[in-house]
């Protein structure tokens, strides 16, 4: 158990790693929307694995460990003024966990948001791995941007490709799901 416990304490750090370049490059064109399902369920399902595991880590350490940070104000201002908008508001379902295949805006998210953020920053103390964060984050939405004009240029089109795998063949696609979308990536990358 004493081996076992360190290498999952290993997996809270190189996370964020795994979500800087899964979450710009995931689609799942099995869904009804490709694109929003299936990078909040990975990020929903995902945090939660990382929160359970670094609640273990608190456990084992027997310290809770919470960073504090400027940004707890703003945190806290953003889950309170979502928590308000849910309470009040004639649709809670809707307001709670967002509208049908779009989860976003919503309390859920901002939550998502917020134990990711605390958990991230609670946990990532090596430079080395924050800079591999950077490079992966750069690299995946270099990548997306590649296919995005790679997309548009027609690239994709003169395959032969399956009536499954038709949408490659558009000029729009893109792995974000949106040119907006994908360019506020790009811009903050």
């Amino acid at each position: 158990m004493n081996k076992i416990l360190p290498s999952l304490f290993k997996f809270l750090e190189y996370s964020p790693v795994v979500l800087a370049v899964v979450l710009p490059l995931l689609f799942v064109p099995a869904t009804t929307e490709y694109f929003e399902t299936a990078k909040v369920s990975f990020f929903y399902i995902f945090t939660s694995l990382m929160f359970v595991v670094w609640g273990i880590k608190m456990v084992y350490e027997k310290r809770v460990s919470f960073v504090r940070s400027p940004l707890d104000v703003a945190f806290a201002l953003l889950v309170v003024g979502f928590a308000l908008v849910t309470f009040f508001s004639p649709n809670k379902y809707l307001a709670f966990f967002g509208g049908y295949l779009r989860f976003v805006p919503s309390l859920a998210f901002v939550l998502g948001i917020t134990v990711l953020y605390y958990t991230v920053s609670s946990n990532l103390r090596d430079k080395q791995i924050r800079s591999y964060v950077v490079i992966c984050y750069v690299l995946s939405v270099a990548t997306a941007a590649a296919l995005a004009l790679l997309s548009y240029f027609g690239v994709f089109g003169l395959a032969k490709l399956p009536v499954s795998l038709a949408f490659l063949g558009t000029s729009s696609f893109n792995t974000v799901g949106s040119l907006s979308g994908l360019c506020v990536l790009a811009a903050s990358a």
